[in-house]
């Protein structure tokens, strides 16, 4: 069953069950306008670790998308946090790079996104849910073992103006494909992906059979997921009620 929860992720890190996995793909912090808010975030990399310091407590990975100008600074609080806090952590490093950048002229386009992954001791993966076909496979190479885990670099296209998985009404979109290998690594069926940044539904659109969580903090983005996915919208407060109760 899939839920969809309007507030701040930060309170529902507090009061959320376990899950298996969490995606984070905060704002960029180079002032997109958003519904209802404008993305210039005070003490930005403070925030990013008080998120991934929260996340580590509830899920078994952690997968988080950010844009490249911080990654000097992410990398050293994520270090600091594997160091200092919880050292039995692993971190591996991702690029999801693009097959179709924006144009320039004047020098080379910043044409990837790092991604990086927190994996807790002892968490299962499915490395055989995500294996493509080998370069080998393609040109009909007999020494061909068979499909391959792909390697740590991710290539496919950003979701442009005329894509048809576009949402017009949301400034950022992951493609479905990206986020679905995220899934299909992660999470089996029966266990739970929370997204902590819904924004336009990518991870109630992919077909990867988990159950979905989804927390936004905008009002508008919720209602236009709410009437797309036909959820019901809650509040954080209702689960923290629920949380105390039990």
């Amino acid at each position: 069953m899939n839920y969809l929860y309007h507030g701040d992720c930060m309170e529902l890190l507090e009061v959320h069950p376990p899950v298996k996995a969490i995606f984070m793909d905060p704002p960029d912090n180079i002032g997109l306008e958003y519904s209802s808010f404008r993305d210039r975030i005070e003490d930005y990399y403070g925030w990013i670790e008080r998120l991934l310091l929260r996340a580590v407590l509830k899920a078994e990975v952690i997968w988080l998308s950010y844009n490249h100008v911080h990654d000097l600074e992410i990398k050293h609080s994520i270090r600091q946090i594997l160091r200092h806090r919880h050292p039995s952590w692993s971190c591996r490093e991702f690029l999801w790079t693009y097959t179709f950048s924006q144009y320039t002229e004047k020098d080379c386009a910043q044409s990837f996104r790092p991604i990086v992954r927190l994996t807790k001791p002892g968490c299962q993966l499915y490395p055989d849910a995500i294996r493509i076909a080998s370069e080998r496979m393609l040109i009909g190479d007999t020494r061909a073992a068979g499909p391959k885990v792909p390697n740590c670099v991710w290539e496919f296209p950003r979701v442009v103006g005329n894509s048809a998985e576009r949402r017009s009404w949301h400034p950022t979109q992951h493609p479905e494909k990206l986020i679905q290998r995220m899934m299909l690594f992660s999470c089996s069926p029966h266990e739970r992906w929370l997204d902590c940044f819904a924004g336009s539904g990518t991870s109630f659109r992919v077909k990867a059979m988990c159950e979905v969580t989804g927390c936004e903090i905008s009002e508008d983005y919720c209602q236009r997921l709410s009437e797309e996915h036909r959820l019901p919208i809650s509040g954080i407060g209702e689960l923290a009620l629920k949380s105390n109760q039990g």
